[in-house]
């Protein structure tokens, strides 16, 4: 009966640890946003500047909140408003019916 029990505790382990290694590393949010709430705390207002990502040279201001993002210590400014998709979605138009 023991020997039953530890095999199905070591395939419990072993199924936990196979699943935690397919999730990607946490995402850590991006110096500017770590400055701008380093003498805040949660829930203040916050914003922070990022180098243009064309060539038009000009920084993009981000506003937000400062916030602890998942599996992290850290604060940092959290955008009001992410970019992209929503949850799930390709971002462009439904299909055609």
């Amino acid at each position: 009966m023991f020997e039953v029990f530890f095999f199905l505790a070591a395939a419990l382990v072993l199924a936990s640890a196979v699943a935690m290694a397919d999730r990607p590393p946490p995402h850590k949010p991006p110096q500017e946003a770590i400055d701008a709430c380093a003498n805040g705390k949660s829930g203040d207002a916050c914003s922070f500047s990022l180098p243009a990502r064309d060539d038009s040279g000009s920084a993009r201001t981000i506003s937000g909140t400062c916030d602890t993002p998942p599996e992290q210590n850290t604060l940092a400014c959290h955008p009001a408003h992410m970019h992209g998709p929503p949850h799930g979605g390709s971002g462009g138009p439904p299909p055609p019916e």
